[in-house]
């Protein structure tokens, strides 16, 4: 049976939240529609898109838009007099409509979606939210990353990486991956990421690897002492975006208590950026570099990277070692690339949690599901462990204001980061799923 929890978000009200993103977001609305519809379609409608009922989706988001544009989303018109919309404004208005100004489209589509994704690894899908981590899993993927002109490689001598399953990850290498790359190109093979080196022409370069991984839910038991010189690493006080600052010190005093527990401790952590804070999309370039968590709390708003480093700073501040993890979660019908958070525990060693379960508990409120990744987490190809394992982007590099879309494709999802003014394309990661490969 569904619980469901006050949660001080709401009590709150609008008030001191922005409905689009943070202030200063100054929109910039050059994207269009279809590539909006197609995001919607990916977080709110993929089951019934992929079983072939491709037009009923596109007519259900389209509604959608028109609706929120009458609440207020803003767009401009193209050449064509078609809708151009700012993919962080819209994409902030979802949640932000659904907990605020009783628009239906976040619960019934983009929360059901996501329910039933963690699903496939449950049994069944009407598994409960709790019901035990599934057995083993084998997967064989391709994994294929774009470096479009906005990267700015034309004519350089280029290293380019490709993201790699992590040595000791959630993620098992089991055969020597497959590399296809631009002919002339040299490639390498590290612990953590694939290296390609070309001369870079003023076109696409793709770059792609099929990797065969097997993912197995983490062994719980007595485990050996993190070592010092470890603890030291994941208890550091700045580290890239995990900072403490005076007052995440603070707050993770308040909020934590007398408790020394990790799990208890990480769990009364992540409630609160449940109950206080949002998960949307965020605006780099809008975020302090040397206090981006004390911009979260002051603005409310958080994305998977920011909140996974919100927590993470959180439980360091306790002595808890915690460290950054990045991958692709891999559901079938929407394979995304995904930030979350370990902690340490001395009796069980790394543990996983994923502010994912935001979405999934309907901001904190679903009991049931707001501890869905306490601990265990689902399978996922892990490609970073920060600060130790890093992809980059090699001689690549991003403009200095860029935004992200998520996209559906035929057998995967793919992650574009590309220029704001002019949607050129930076770079691009795509993971599909591929047939089994002969013996």
């Amino acid at each position: 049976m569904t619980t469901t929890v006050p949660i001080p978000l709401l009590a709150l009200g609008a008030a001191g939240v922005a409905p689009f993103g943070p202030p200063g977001a100054t929109p910039l609305r050059r994207t269009p529609e279809p590539v909006i519809l197609a995001y919607l379609i990916l977080g709110g409608f993929i089951h019934d898109f992929r079983s072939g009922d491709g037009a009923a989706c596109v007519s259900q988001a389209r509604e959608a838009l028109d609706r929120w544009c009458e609440m207020g989303l803003g767009f401009a018109r193209g050449p064509d007099d078609g809708r151009l919309f700012d993919p962080v404004e819209v994409a902030n208005f979802i949640p932000w409509s659904g907990l605020f100004a009783d628009d239906p489209f976040w619960q019934e589509h983009f929360v059901t979606t996501g329910r039933r994704l963690t699903q496939e690894f449950r049994g069944s899908p009407d598994a409960a939210p709790g019901d035990g981590a599934s057995a083993p899993h084998d997967f064989h993927l391709r994994l294929t990353r774009r470096f479009g002109p906005a990267a700015g490689l034309a004519g350089k001598r280029a290293r380019l990486f490709l993201r790699y399953p992590v040595e000791g990850g959630a993620s098992l290498l089991l055969a020597p991956p497959r590399v296809s790359a631009p002919d002339g190109a040299r490639i390498r093979t590290g612990t953590d990421r694939l290296e390609v080196m070309l001369t870079a022409d003023a076109g696409l370069i793709e770059v792609a690897a099929d990797y065969q991984i097997r993912c197995a839910p983490a062994a719980l038991g007595h485990v050996a002492a993190l070592p010092v010189a470890e603890r030291a690493l994941y208890l550091q006080p700045r580290e890239g975006l995990i900072q403490i600052t005076p007052r995440i010190a603070a707050l993770a005093e308040a909020l934590g208590g007398p408790e020394r527990n990790p799990l208890e401790l990480a769990e009364g952590f992540r409630d609160f950026i449940h109950g206080t804070l949002i998960c949307g999309v965020l605006r780099y370039d809008l975020i302090p570099h040397d206090s981006p968590l004390d911009w979260v709390l002051q603005h409310r708003w958080f994305d998977c990277q920011l909140g996974s480093a919100l927590l993470a700073a959180l439980c360091r501040a306790r002595n808890v070692p915690a460290r950054l993890c990045a991958g692709h979660l891999l559901y079938r019908h929407a394979p995304t690339f995904h930030y979350w958070v370990e902690i340490w525990c001395p009796d069980t060693g790394w543990r996983g949690f994923d502010l994912l379960s935001w979405t999934l508990s309907v901001a904190g409120r679903d009991a049931d599901w707001r501890g869905i990744f306490s601990g265990t987490l689902d399978p996922r190809l892990q490609t970073e462990t920060l600060p130790r394992h890093f992809t980059g982007m090699g001689s690549a590099s991003l403009p200095a204001r860029w935004h992200l879309l998520l996209t559906p494709h035929a057998d995967g999802a793919e992650t574009r980061i590309c220029e704001r003014e002019t949607g050129t394309l930076a770079v691009s990661d795509r993971l599909s799923f591929r047939p089994p490969a002969p013996a």
